[in-house]
């Protein structure tokens, strides 16, 4: 098992809408109700907390994440700050996460959290002006046997898609 390398890639592509119109915008993505005022979530301070990873970051709200991990028990932990930077409360309207293959499923796991453990989740707000705290987390499991693993190194690519909405 120790010479098997698995390398995955996390895509975040974070989209961020209200039921009018949405528009993209360098750096933020911000919408105009006509009211003067402007939604916009943004995604910062992307870091890699432990583990062996990458973190590239566009336009403050499309992350990809590339880590490796070789044994059993290896993982690598990302942190990124949510903030609302508009005038307006923000609420998570969907949390899509892609499915792993009934096979990877046997050896790796992600997910996506707030640091005090809560997960990441539909309803969840965010008041004007609030930023919160997340994890990432991408492990290779420590139960696994050599029967779960496959007979080759592979690329694996998962993302999670996050629509936000005005409340």
């Amino acid at each position: 098992m120790k010479g098997r390398r698995f390398i995955l890639l996390i895509v975040l592509a974070v989209l961020m809408s209200t039921t009018t119109v949405y528009a993209y915008k360098k750096d933020l993505i911000k919408i105009n109700d006509g009211k003067a005022s402007v939604f916009d979530i943004t995604y910062n301070n992307v870091r890699k907390l432990d583990g062996n990873g990458t973190v590239e970051v566009k336009d403050n709200t499309d992350i990809n994440l590339n880590t490796e991990l070789n044994n059993p028990g290896d993982y690598t932990e990302y942190i990124i700050d949510i903030k609302n930077n508009s005038n307006k409360t923000a609420v998570i309207d969907t949390v899509d996460k892609e499915e792993l293959s009934e096979q990877a499923k046997k050896y790796i796991d992600y997910y996506i959290e707030y640091l005090d453990g809560e997960k990441v989740k539909v309803g969840d707000i965010f008041k004007a002006g609030e930023t919160k705290t997340a994890k990432i987390k991408v492990e290779y499991l420590k139960d696994v046997t050599l029967e779960d693993l496959p007979k080759e190194d592979e690329n694996i690519k998962f993302s999670f898609n996050i629509t936000m909405v005005e409340k």
